[in-house]
């Protein structure tokens, strides 16, 4: 039969049919007698554009549902373009009545330009990797989009024959994660107020196995009934397979540097036992000739003494700071005003003796308690040993919250929160040039007979704060100070 006969039939059964054609409503006209659908007016019929296509031939039955009162006003309107529905009986020129429905469209679908927006969702789909599905649990419903039947080895949501229930879409998955989906759609249907994510095997039409993850973005209830599960499907398969490569790739290099820890500290143990022979065996030589050693011979005893508490010394920061390369301690909450309150006790001769005055004003952070003790260990040894002859030592610690400019600066997540925590001496400092070769093992810029150290205080100072997340930073000018800027995120 043809369209413009078919009209013509319509037009002599539905009084003034014609007239509805230019109204902006959608409207469709059902026989209440035959459940006939008679009449279907064009802004109906592009209601049905692209994802709700699949339910322009089932739109007509659920409203037959609805006029029997088997199914809700929200259960009819759930997967359609529509918002509302408004029944009227019509008299037909027959003598039978017909129902004559006036719909509104859902706000997003007014839009002239809402195919437009729907093709970008598509393109979206395809280059992610990703789909979209609406489940409507009443009646068993399930929407597929064409980027979630691509993921299940389909062209198209219109591919797909058979009916898209529950049921169906569980033929699909892994039967070893079966129950695991099952438990999952169960909770959200059982009145779980968590959206849920939930990553399962599935087998594609071809049988081949893809990890994906569903996850439920709405669910919609009426009163304390679930009627409704909307969410999306994205194929992880590459992202599970790269992420194992990756824990693979960190496992390895966890054994890597255990193996070079014990190295390090076998080297170290091996090489100190003959240090402390040289200085045993020097100290015996420094006794047994008493008084027959001339100052020269003397001499030569200390520096070899000199060399030897060197070595050890040197040896011992290799070993902190190899330890500081592999450690996998936990984080906890660090007072860092109680961290500075055992330093200063810890220095306090050398503090008295060199007159230096410190004033501190620290926070609470999340670290590794031993290190960042280290870190203010090591600054504040370092500002009384590098004073200023002219003038006493004093050290200034304070800190502030970090800006997102000052994040931004340093290449800091802007999102996560830090502290700026400055440690400033008027010590001797030093040119700007130095600012990023202070931080490198064993370059010294005094030489050692000036001030004894192995140059590689810095080097840990800058481990403990890559192992914190943080950046640090060093501001100098010669013969008037020097100031670290160390950035530790609060949590």
């Amino acid at each position: 039969m043809s369209i413009d006969f078919k009209k013509s039939l319509v037009s002599e059964i539905v009084p003034n049919v014609s007239v509805y054609d230019d109204i902006s409503n959608p409207m469709i006209i059902i026989s209440d007698q035959t459940h006939e659908t008679l009449y279907t007016n064009p802004s109906y019929n592009e209601s049905f554009f692209a994802a709700y296509s699949q339910f322009h031939s089932k739109f007509p039955e659920l409203l037959k549902k609805y006029a029997s009162t088997e199914i809700s006003k929200t259960e009819l309107l759930i997967d359609s373009p529509f918002a509302e529905v408004i029944c009227k009986e019509i008299e037909l020129t027959n003598g039978s009545t017909a129902s004559l429905y006036i719909l509104k469209r859902l706000a997003f679908i007014k839009d002239e330009n809402s195919q437009i927006h729907y093709k970008v969702l598509l393109t979206a789909e395809r280059e992610l990797n990703f789909g979209c599905w609406r489940n409507n649990v009443i009646d068993d419903r399930i929407f597929w989009s064409d980027g979630m039947a691509r993921i299940f080895g389909y062209e198209d949501a219109l591919s797909i024959k058979e009916e898209k229930n529950l049921k169906n879409l569980l033929k699909y998955i892994h039967e070893e994660d079966l129950e695991k989906a099952l438990t999952n759609f169960k909770e959200r249907v059982g009145g779980s107020k968590d959206t849920g994510t939930t990553d399962i095997r599935i087998r594609k039409i071809d049988g081949t196995i893809r990890y994906v993850r569903f996850k439920t973005h709405f669910i919609d209830r009426e009163g304390s009934k679930v009627i409704s599960l909307k969410g999306t499907i994205k194929d992880i398969t590459e992202d599970r397979r790269n992420e194992l490569i990756k824990q693979q790739q960190l496992s390895d290099l966890n054994k890597s540097n255990d193996a070079l820890t014990q190295f390090a500290y076998t080297a170290s143990h091996d090489l100190q036992e003959p240090l402390r022979k040289i200085e045993a065996y020097g100290s015996r030589l420094r006794t047994s000739l008493a008084e027959n050693l001339d100052e020269k011979s003397e001499r030569y005893l200390d520096r070899m003494s000199g060399a030897v508490k060197r070595m050890s010394q040197l040896i011992d920061d290799i070993l902190t700071l190899s330890r500081l390369s592999s450690i996998n301690t936990e984080h906890e909450e660090v007072d860092l005003t109680n961290v500075l309150e055992g330093i200063v006790n810890d220095y306090e001769e050398s503090i008295k003796q060199s007159n230096a005055v410190i004033n501190y004003k620290l926070p609470k952070v999340m670290g590794i308690k031993s290190q960042l003790h280290q870190l203010f260990q090591n600054l504040i040894s370092n500002a009384i040993k590098f004073k200023n002859e002219d003038k006493d030592p004093e050290i200034n610690i304070n800190y502030t919250k970090a800006k997102k400019a000052e994040k931004e600066a340093v290449g800091l997540d802007t999102n996560s929160d830090y502290y700026i925590v400055t440690v400033k001496d008027n010590g001797l400092g030093f040119e700007d040039k130095f600012n990023d070769i202070v931080f490198v093992p064993f370059k010294r810029l005094h030489g050692r007979s000036e001030y004894p150290g192995t140059g590689i205080g810095l080097a840990i100072c800058k481990k403990v704060i890559e192992n914190h997340n943080g950046v640090i930073l060093v501001n100098s000018k010669e013969n008037i100070g020097t100031t670290f800027s160390i950035y530790l995120p609060i949590k």
